[in-house]
């Protein structure tokens, strides 16, 4: 799998621990950095992630930014992109379970290390249950994607 991991110079070291992970675990990394040090550069990150995911040019992306917020809404804009702020390994696998979510956005300033691995790991390792609701969760998700009333979609 190939994984976009997304911070800049604010949370690199976390990121750039983050990178490393993907790759121990087997997954290409694809690192997406900007250059200031500027907060304004979450979206931009948030951006290009989502779009690398969205373009298939990356199977799920890894987002950081000071609280994980700025990332998850602003990814969230992009089409195709379920991305899911995540406190711990358990909101990390009922995320993909669940949802299917492609992105996972992380707070660069309060996970350590190891929290940070706990929750990539799980995210990593677990599968979309596919199961009849979470998969007409996620059409009805695409629904409003496409400016069209959620409950409309069975």
């Amino acid at each position: 799998m190939k994984v976009a991991v997304a911070g800049n110079k604010l949370v690199g070291a976390i990121a750039d621990y983050v990178a490393s992970l993907v790759e121990e675990l087997g997954h290409e990394c694809l690192a997406i950095r900007t250059a200031g040090e500027d907060d304004s550069e979450f979206p931009d990150l948030a951006f290009l992630a989502g779009t690398a995911v969205s373009q298939g040019r990356a199977d799920r992306a890894i987002i950081f930014c000071g609280s994980g917020n700025c990332s998850a809404i602003a990814a969230n804009k992009v089409k195709g992109v379920r991305a899911a702020l995540c406190i711990d390994a358990t909101f990390a696998q009922l995320s993909r379970l669940h949802f299917d979510a492609n992105v996972l956005c992380l707070s660069g300033k309060w996970l350590d290390h190891g929290e940070t691995r706990g929750i990539v790991e799980a995210w990593l390792r677990t599968e979309f249950s596919n199961k009849p609701r979470h998969a007409r969760r996620i059409r009805k998700i695409h629904a409003i994607e496409s400016g069209l009333d959620p409950r409309t979609v069975q």
